[in-house]
């Protein structure tokens, strides 16, 4: 079974939403201090693999090294990112989205979530909560979407050029 899993985080590396689908129970988020060790286990319960993008590097670490859990050890791991890489396919989780022709709702990139929690935290405003929620889920949502795409072989009609890398949208989108 795989977990699809996002983290958003705080301007102090804190992890302000933790997102994850599985097939069998669906899509779950945990927040702020409501993310917690038994938690983040029991999610990850009956997992197989975790997939991600670029979380060997970002998401993987941070979960072992605050919660104590070892991810490496215990679950196999597919970074969405080092897949791109080597098929050729680079730039951000956004970018890459769009050469695949993957559409997003939410335009909105990493720094903007993190402000959204500073401006929640700081002022209260539940709907700056419910954005920043919104972007994860559609985080999460397009890795599962992304993940489909390099194993139907679509990556094989996306290719390295200009257009593509400046995401105009313009060329080889399968």
């Amino acid at each position: 079974m795989d977990a699809y899993l996002d983290l958003e985080f705080s301007y102090e590396r804190w992890i302000s939403v933790f997102g994850i689908y599985r097939q069998d129970t669906g899509f779950k988020q945990l927040i702020g201090r409501g993310i917690t060790k038994d938690k983040i286990e029991k999610l990850l319960e009956g997992c197989r693999r975790i997939v991600t993008f670029n979380g060997n590097c970002c998401e993987i670490p941070v979960i072992e090294k605050r919660f104590d859990i070892n991810i490496r050890e215990r679950f196999q791991s597919r970074d969405l990112r080092e897949e791109c890489r080597k098929k050729k396919i680079t730039g951000r989780f956004h970018d890459i989205l769009n050469r695949f022709g993957i559409q997003r709702h939410l335009a909105l990139r990493g720094r903007d979530a993190m402000n959204l929690w500073y401006w929640f935290k700081r002022e209260y405003d539940w709907l700056l909560l419910y954005k920043l929620l919104d972007y994860n889920r559609e985080d999460v949502m397009c890795l599962v979407q992304l993940h489909k795409k390099l194993r139907s072989g679509s990556a094989k009609q996306i290719f390295n050029c200009k257009a593509c890398k400046a995401g105009s949208g313009s060329c080889h989108k399968p």
